[in-house]
């Protein structure tokens, strides 16, 4: 009886193995088949393929870190000089956007003077101009009184507004303002207001935005449909991305270039990168040139894929390449342009610089230039 207990035994023993190790499997298995999907409301960066291949992880996201300039590094330099210059209708050129034929369409957009800081949800004194540079002077081909808080031009040419409205417009080919297909409401979970759009050359569009409340910003991307793609609002230790997103561009590795804007006019650049998380540039305010905080007002993206900011206070320009490095400050007071707020390259060729006036009953200029980086 002895051996038959013990081979019981064995047998039992055996039986309790093989159901652990068979458990485990399955444990294993269902580990290896569960899929982490990340909400639209999840307080880190959503995927989004096209910016971050492969599996989202913490990893992949990172901190808010200053991006570092290295004094000891030769700068390249880019040349500027003016070509021709024409009065505007506007006491600020805000906005500045090409369209076919060389056409431009100009706009302003003040705040009130209970909030001379403030850049949202205030009433403005918008007004918004289609030009043709000829000759010296600017043709005004039409003149719109319509909100906006920034323009676009689609890659079909088509002019996209950012207004008061969550839905965005599109002036149609007679010049009249109509709703667009793009709608940010019902993808998100909060009263998302936007601020300003930038469609990428990955056939995606950023806009970015913030509550009425101002108390939550973000950046969404849509494709060219207008269908959600992804929502950047926090980094990985659940801190805002932003503040105030107020303009927006991208560079051929995909990442986003955001002005980000405070509230007592000053601003920094947030970069959203595959490589390294989000980086912010700040201005490189060491140095002696600047004598006032860094304020961008506008950012572009180059022919080359390099990266223009206009610091207006400072009457400067500053040149970053895609690779988030600086390249250059350049002084656009030494050639005459002062607060300088806005550029544009031009689907032609030309390159156009907006500028602000400060003076009362003084109108702002537009500068045709030669624009040269190296």
């Amino acid at each position: 009886m002895k051996n038959l207990d013990d081979r019981l035994n064995e047998l039992n023993s055996i039986i309790n193995n093989v159901k652990i190790s068979l458990k485990k499997k399955i444990k294993t298995t269902k580990m290896q088949n569960t899929e982490v999907n990340l909400s639209s409301s999840s307080p880190v960066i959503t995927p989004m393929p096209e910016f971050v291949p492969g599996k989202i992880n913490k990893d992949h996201l990172g901190i808010l870190k200053d991006i570092e300039v290295d004094e000891n590094k030769p700068s390249d330099k880019i040349e500027v000089t003016v070509t021709k210059e024409f009065q505007t209708k506007l006491s600020r050129v805000s906005y500045l956007s090409s369209s076919h034929n060389d056409a431009l369409w100009i706009g302003i957009n003040m705040p009130t003077r209970e909030n001379k800081r403030s850049t949202l949800f205030s009433k403005k004194t918008t007004t918004l101009h289609k030009v043709r540079p000829e000759e010296n002077k600017l043709k005004t081909l039409c003149e719109l009184d319509v909100r906006i808080i920034d323009i676009a031009t689609t890659p079909s040419d088509t002019i996209i507004l950012v207004t008061d409205d969550v839905k965005l417009k599109e002036i149609d080919q007679s010049d009249k303002v109509i709703d667009s297909k793009y709608n940010v409401e019902s993808y998100l979970l909060f009263m998302f207001k936007p601020t300003c759009i930038h469609f990428t050359k990955r056939n995606t569009i950023a806009i970015g935005g913030r509550t009425s409340s101002k108390d939550r910003a973000a950046v969404i991307l849509m494709d060219i449909n207008g269908k959600f793609v992804a929502k950047y609002e926090s980094d990985e230790t659940s801190r805002p991305i932003f503040t105030n997103p107020l303009r927006i561009t991208s560079t051929s590795n995909g990442n986003l270039w955001v002005i980000d804007a405070e509230d007592d006019n000053s601003g920094s650049v947030v970069v959203l990168t595959q490589e390294y998380g989000v980086r912010v540039y700040r201005g490189n305010l060491d140095m002696d040139t600047c004598e006032k905080q860094f304020n961008p007002q506008y950012i572009t993206t180059t022919p080359l894929d390099n990266i223009i900011v206009t610091d207006t206070y400072n009457h400067m320009l500053h040149l970053l390449n895609k690779d988030i490095q600086l390249l250059a400050h350049y002084s656009t007071g030494d050639i005459g342009i002062l607060y300088p707020t806005s550029v544009v390259f031009t689907s032609a060729g030309n390159v156009y610089i907006g500028s602000s006036s400060f003076q009362q009953n003084e109108k702002a200029k537009l500068y045709k230039v030669n624009f040269v980086e190296y």
